[in-house]
């Protein structure tokens, strides 16, 4: 009987080690999750805000952050988003938005879909389009993360030299509103979140 209690508490004991592991596990990934994100948005802003772009590449919008498959627990990437435009100068590029005519208050669309391969000037690119800037930093989200951003946000853009920040939906509308992306873990009430405020040009990390 003494040897069956023995066993009984060790395997008590075991459970809740087991237990404490995985929960300790679940939280390390999370946080690790949502730094690596929220490194990706920072990275992109200061690259923005920095432009290296070669001589025999078109204007560039700006640079951002592509999280149109994330909430299906797929990739994100970070992106460039090329002009039709050799250099700054054309009239889709003093827009009040990127990608839109002077003097016009209704933003030009992203480009969604799929991407190209470079920017060139070789005539091979004759409207804008979007082209992958780094490969690895496309991300799969862990499992235990579920996501939610409001107004169905897509794509993170941030314009070259400036550093404003846009958002745009899934559709490649420009979103004109402030906008949270949260992470969750599941079966959890645990989040963080990224808030983005376009007209304080502000991200907030909570």
């Amino acid at each position: 009987i003494e040897m069956l209690i023995v066993l009984a508490v060790l395997s008590i004991l075991i459970g809740i080690g087991t237990s404490s592991f995985t929960q300790f596990r679940s939280t390390v990934i999370f946080n690790n999750e949502f730094e690596e994100f929220t490194s990706v948005i920072r990275t992109a802003k200061n690259n923005a805000l920095n432009l290296n772009r070669e001589s025999n590449q078109k204007w560039l919008y700006g640079i951002g952050v592509d999280i149109s498959n994330l909430e299906e627990g797929s990739e994100y990437k970070m992106f460039r988003w090329c002009s039709q435009f050799d250099e700054f100068g054309g009239d889709l590029t003093q827009g009040k938005f990127p990608n839109t005519i002077p003097g016009e208050n209704i933003a030009g669309l992203i480009p969604t879909g799929n991407y190209s391969s470079d920017c060139l000037r070789d005539g091979s690119i004759t409207t804008d389009t979007l082209i992958n800037e780094y490969t690895f930093f496309d991300n799969t989200v862990d499992s235990i993360v579920t996501l939610t951003s409001t107004q169905d946000v897509g794509y993170i853009l941030f314009e070259s030299l400036s550093g404003r920040v846009f958002t745009y939906n899934k559709n490649g509308g420009l979103i004109d509103n402030d906008t949270e992306i949260t992470f969750t873990r599941k079966n959890t009430e645990i989040s963080k979140t990224v808030t983005i405020f376009p007209d304080k040009n502000l991200i907030n990390y909570d």
